[in-house]
């Protein structure tokens, strides 16, 4: 088995490329190893130091590193559960006040940088519809962020739980809170959120609107900055950042927020974002090659919320609007005279949640394939590196545990293994699937001959592994 994983991770060092990438692309080779971040964007740009590098305490004055959290902070029970993270309410053990924290566990210090982009997002943020930062802990490894408690919770999660859509009403109202919050992040604090969805907008039992979630946001020191990191949630993924996955010389600005948002009116107005149906990599093909998705039923809806959605998800981004020129547009006049009927919807959710207390595993499965696509080379290094001890550890136990019955040390190895290969094939399946995707984007055609691209890319990994 020892050789196996010895020789299971000389191929993935053929695979994989040294960087905190998001894409998923584990095709490029490693070259060197002594690169780090560029700060304008640290997910894909990097520069050579030599310099001696600055201490946690050093980056980040404010981030408290000498005490327990759980000293001030109680935890009361788990709200939420996203792709990099966990989020729980807490209280003040003193002042009694309610807060969510979000809990990365298991962030060594070198990754502390990349979670620390939402930390000073939001601590430098102060708008009416952006979730409010409290403070932050790093202790043992774990990474504490304090934010505003919003009792209610996310607008998806209310349509989930009602099994209906919002109303156009409610929609305008909502939408329009969006965009201030939009606006503020794009005009003043240059910053791309990258992940605008009904599941990051969240309500307060008095009706508030406010944008949350900046853990894969960008933060630019100018307005027009581009970026070129494939990242985001694949069916609210514009097409500019999609692009970025097959040409890093590609690049998008803020309107990709614009795009989400057009995809976010769908999927109030439909409970679903569209191609909902299909797989998160099926779709980003979909985004590209296809028109840009309407209403379902457009007679159902003003011509107004037509126009908007339709303005929202322009292809061409020169002329999709901004945050600023959507604000004026006639589908958001009187919006704020509909807020009250977010509050019926509020009342109504409070009912239904009072007798459904249990989670569905529907839902918790829902919730997974919606989560930002954010693969990262060193998570595989980590993950092979602890499959190899455990099954060490594994075979030292069923050398000095000779008393047990042989044929169940074999059952338990064997099954050991099983896991073991299963987690190698998922990952093996991910580069695979990877692959395939880039070069089907590339494609030229209409419709590329699909066998001969799979063949290709077998051919390709094969070789590169021999």
């Amino acid at each position: 088995m020892e050789n196996t994983f010895k020789n299971i991770k000389k191929k993935f060092r053929l695979l994989i490329k040294p960087s905190t990438s998001k894409s998923g692309n584990i095709a490029k080779n490693i070259r060197n190893r002594n690169y780090t971040p560029n700060s304008s964007d640290s997910n894909k740009s990097y520069e050579l130091t030599s310099s001696k590098p600055k201490s946690i305490r050093e980056l980040y004055p404010y981030l408290i590193q000498d005490k327990n959290p759980e000293d001030k902070w109680q935890i009361l029970n788990e709200i939420g559960d996203g792709a990099f993270s966990k989020v729980f309410r807490a209280k003040n053990r003193e002042t009694n006040e309610i807060v969510a924290a979000k809990i990365i566990t298991k962030c060594e210090p070198d990754e502390l940088n990349e979670h620390m982009i939402e930390v000073e997002i939001l601590r430098n943020t102060n708008h009416k519809n952006i979730i409010q930062f409290y403070e932050a802990f790093y202790h043992k490894k774990s990474l504490w962020i304090l934010i505003e408690y919003c009792s209610i919770g996310a607008v998806d999660l209310i349509m989930l739980n009602l099994d209906k859509a919002l109303s156009e009403e409610m929609i305008k109202y909502v939408i329009k809170e969006c965009l201030e919050a939009l606006k503020h992040l794009h005009d003043n604090c240059f910053v791309i959120h990258r992940d605008m969805k009904a599941g990051n907008i969240l309500l307060t039992e008095n009706g508030d609107v406010k944008l949350a979630d900046f853990g894969v946001s960008a933060k630019n020191t100018k307005k027009n900055e581009r970026r070129n990191t494939f990242i985001g949630t694949p069916y609210w993924m514009s097409p500019e950042i999609i692009r970025c996955e097959t040409d890093e010389q590609l690049a998008y600005d803020y309107k990709s927020d614009i795009w989400s948002l057009g995809i976010t009116c769908i999927e109030l107005a439909e409970k679903e974002p569209p191609n909902n149906l299909m797989s998160p990599n099926r779709v980003l093909i979909k985004i590209l090659k296809s028109d840009s998705p309407r209403l379902k039923f457009s007679q159902k809806w003003t011509p107004e919320f037509n126009d908007f959605v339709q303005k929202c998800l322009e292809k061409n981004v020169n002329e999709r609007p901004t945050a600023s020129d959507l604000l004026q547009h006639d589908f958001l006049k009187d919006s704020d005279l509909f807020k009250n009927q977010i509050v019926s919807l509020i009342k109504e959710y409070k009912i239904r949640s009072n007798d459904d207390s249990n989670k569905s595993s529907s839902g918790s499965e829902r919730e997974r394939s919606r989560s930002p696509v954010r693969t990262t080379t060193k998570d595989i290094i980590k993950k092979f590196n602890n499959l190899s001890i455990e099954t060490n550890n594994a075979n030292d136990k069923s050398d000095d545990d000779s008393d047990y019955d042989n044929s169940e040390i074999s059952e338990n190895n064997a099954q050991r293994k099983k896991t073991v290969d299963s987690s190698f094939i998922d990952d093996l399946s991910e580069y695979v699937y990877s692959e395939i995707l880039d070069q089907v984007l590339n494609s030229d055609y209409e419709a590329p001959s699909i066998p001969e691209i799979i063949l290709g890319v077998f051919k390709d990994l094969l070789a590169e592994a021999n």
